[in-house]
């Protein structure tokens, strides 16, 4: 469904009407729909993406921003000429690890680590310039411009959507009653979609390990 089809359905169960309403307005419905997409993406975090950044010479530290327009938070970073996944520290224990962490170099990163909720670090830092890192992120959802823009959301995320803009509307009209049910219903959609989606990563992580057994197999 595109944006149109998203807010007819969300005016539809507020009886309000589709072509012209008058409660809750179109501005209003269009706004709820993307509130809901960016609350669904960061509870659910179904959205995933990739980046490539440059590494200046001993630069440490990254903005979330300089990843991508769209980067909620990084969940892994590789050195892209290598292959090598960085592995994930905190700076307590790199302040552990090396009292003056912050001045060492090396030829590569080797861990990565938070740094706020919108900047991130790598370390070491690198020697020369040119250090391709890949970052792979949760995003957050594009911005629907138009009536014929399509979120990139699946059947199931399009129906919390709809409850979302649905709940929305009620509290408007100061329905709180129902308001509360139906998120009570939106809280256990989410559940059960957040639900499906770790079991279908667990069976995804499962295949893989049940491949590269088979495959190490018939090299024996």
């Amino acid at each position: 469904m595109n944006r149109q089809e998203l807010r007819e359905r969300i005016l539809y169960r507020l009886n309000e009407d589709i072509t012209s309403p008058t409660f809750y307005t179109e501005t209003i419905a269009n706004n709820a729909i993307q509130e809901a997409m960016e609350i669904i993406a960061e509870e659910i975090a179904t959205l995933r993406q990739q980046a490539l950044i440059v590494a200046k010479p001993g630069r440490h530290w990254f903005t979330t921003y300089e990843v991508s327009d769209v980067c909620m938070t990084p969940i892994r970073v590789w050195s892209h000429g290598t292959g090598q996944r960085l592995l994930p520290i905190t700076m307590p224990q790199l302040e552990q690890h090396y009292s003056h962490w912050i001045t060492v170099t090396a030829d590569r990163p080797q861990w990565w680590y938070p740094l706020s909720h919108d900047a991130f670090g790598i370390w070491p830092g690198t020697v020369e310039g040119g250090t391709v890192l890949r970052v792979d992120f949760l995003a957050w959802p594009e911005t629907l411009a138009a009536d014929s823009d399509e979120p990139i959301i699946d059947e199931v995320t399009q129906d919390l959507v709809i409850l979302y803009g649905e709940y929305d509307g009620l509290i408007r009209q100061w329905e709180f009653e129902r308001a509360m049910d139906l998120f009570t219903r939106f809280a256990q959609h989410y559940l059960d979609t957040k639900f499906r989606s770790e079991t279908r990563r667990f069976q995804h992580i499962h295949m893989n390990r049940v491949m590269a057994g088979y495959n190490m197999g018939n090299q024996l």
